[in-house]
């Protein structure tokens, strides 16, 4: 035992000593082992880091949520729709429809663009587990007797009045007049997070309505708000830009009983899976659809008379539109959860991230190579100290257990270099916006990786190193 240690000192010595006599060539072996490592770490970080913010983002857009969503003409939701499901489905805590109204929002004179406009009901607090930042949201009472009232997102507040308080304030969806009740807190996030602000205080992100309100009505502003209300009755996103009005005011606004989607609350996770098929199937019944989704007979859809809206002093009565989905394959209707949506960019995620990291692999690749050629011109450059050593008895393991600790650690510096450069760049690159989250253990990774790499293309040179005869290594000279 006592031998094995004075040799592995030996060992480490001699490799030490290699190391710094090898000067630029150590130099460059260390760094080609550096950029690999850093590069492997940081585009895992940024993997990881992309998984993360797309879990927390669906996250936001409520637990356990299920969406349905017509892509058919021939089946038409209706409020009707969403207390079927309600009565039927059990493992269900609440029940929404949504109404995504197409229309310009504007304040006084001044037109906002990028808004959404969203008939809710009082569920969707619920749903999506938001809270007010002011005022309050949609009652029972508002809803049942379609009062224009609305509630604004953090951003459609911001984009509209700035710093100044809009509750009481009236803003015009089309033509007609709402009295605005409430402000929502982001629900991008849990907390108010950066950059929000009380009402009425400054925000650099916020604009006032004259600002953004050159655009006359009618114009690019009603696209922008088709899509933003597009991915709002899809999943919920973007609702921080949307206005929410109670859902019976929006069926007039539009003219139609009919509604762009369901959002259903299951009781838990694990009830998710058991309510979709549950949904699924009321929904068959009721549409009368096929196995292949396909529709064997349709359901009327009733209209609403559009009457009774408080329209802008010397404005005309203007028709918003229904957003609702497009064509989805072969299926009449979607019964989506959101816990799928991430579980499926979690998957996909993860395949990038695993392609990312082999691409990067190939740097620390070529960082083992570097590391090997380096080698082998240091056992030919030492071939009379090689000589030397095994004429005055050393054995063939000792200079193979030599060479390879050099390799070793030259590989570890390296790896240890890399790890504070990805480390430092994974800081730099969360920075600028890129989603990126240090892996649990990237040093010892780090060292493992680079101790492998030191190892496998080491051993090779190493080998050469103790095969060679002590005559030729000194007839060399």
């Amino acid at each position: 035992m006592r031998s094995f240690f004075i040799r592995l000192v030996s060992g480490i010595e001699a490799g030490l000593g290699g190391i710094f006599t090898g000067g630029v060539r150590s130099v460059l072996t260390v760094l080609g082992v550096l950029i690999g490592v850093a590069s492997v770490l940081s585009l895992l970080a940024i993997g990881l880091g992309t998984r993360q913010a797309i879990a927390d983002q669906y996250s936001s857009l409520g637990t356990n949520v299920i969406t349905v969503q017509s892509h058919s003409n021939a089946v038409q939701l209706t409020t009707s729709t969403a207390s079927t499901v309600q009565q039927l489905a059990t493992g269900i805590t609440a029940v929404m429809p949504v109404v995504g109204v197409n229309a310009p929002v504007s304040w006084r004179y001044g037109e906002a663009s990028g808004l959404g406009v969203l008939g809710v009901t009082p569920a969707l607090l619920q749903i999506r587990q938001g809270r007010l930042l002011a005022g309050s949201f949609i009652s029972d009472l508002e809803e049942t007797n379609d009062l224009y009232v609305a509630v604004l997102g953090y951003n459609a507040y911001q984009n509209l009045f700035g710093v100044v308080d809009p509750i009481g304030q009236d803003v015009y969806i089309g033509n007609a007049s709402f009295r605005v009740i409430g402000v929502l807190a982001p629900l991008a996030s849990s907390g108010l997070g950066p950059g929000v602000t009380a009402l009425g205080a400054p925000s650099t992100s916020s604009s006032s309505s004259s600002s953004s309100s050159s655009s006359p009505s009618g114009t690019g502003a009603s696209g922008t708000s088709s899509n933003t209300a597009s991915n709002t009755v899809a999943t919920g996103e973007g609702i921080d830009s949307d206005i929410l009005i109670p859902a019976s005011t929006a069926q007039l606004l539009v003219t139609t009983n009919q509604v762009s989607s369901i959002w259903i609350k299951a009781a838990s996770r694990a009830m998710v899976t058991p309510v979709v098929e549950q949904v699924q199937r009321i929904l068959a019944t009721l549409f009368h659809l096929q196995s292949d989704g396909q529709v064997a007979g349709s359901s009327p859809a009733g209209l609403k008379p559009f009457v009774g809206l408080p329209l802008r002093p010397g404005g005309t009565s203007s028709s918003p539109t229904l957003v609702s989905g497009g064509t989805t394959g072969n299926q009449a209707v979607s019964v989506t959860s959101l816990n799928a949506l991430v579980t499926q960019a979690d998957a996909a995620n993860r395949i990038l991230t695993l392609m990312l990291t082999a691409i990067a692999a190939v740097a620390l690749l070529v960082g083992g190579l570097g590391v090997m050629n380096i080698m082998l011109v240091a056992v030919r450059e030492r071939t009379v100290e090689i000589g030397l050593r095994k004429a005055l008895g050393a054995l063939e393991e000792e200079l193979l257990f030599q060479f390879v600790v050099e390799a070793l650690l030259l590989s570890v510096i390296g790896g240890f270099l890399g790890w504070i450069v990805g480390y430092l760049g994974i800081g730099l690159v969360h920075r600028y916006g890129v989603a990126a989250v240090a892996i649990p253990g990237a040093l010892w990774v780090a060292l493992a990786a680079s101790a492998a790499v030191g190892v496998v293309f080491g051993a090779y040179p190493a080998y050469l190193a103790s095969q060679l005869e002590p005559v030729e290594a000194l007839q060399r000279q």
